[in-house]
């Protein structure tokens, strides 16, 4: 609809076109996973680092 608006080229209409871009990347399920993996692994590093241990849980 911008493009018919504005122009295809306008500043505006590009920068919308390059949101929709990052938001179709970011709503893919491999994004999805990779981001909680991610998640995981800083978990994971945590509690490498303070010594966490799962017996000290019981």
């Amino acid at each position: 609809m911008c493009d018919r608006i504005l122009g295809v080229n306008h500043p505006t209409t590009v920068t919308i076109r390059e949101n929709l871009v990052i938001l179709q990347r970011q709503s893919t399920p491999r994004a999805i996973w990779k981001r909680r993996l991610g998640q995981f692994v800083q978990i994971l590093l945590a509690m490498s680092t303070t010594g966490y241990d799962a017996r000290d849980a019981r």
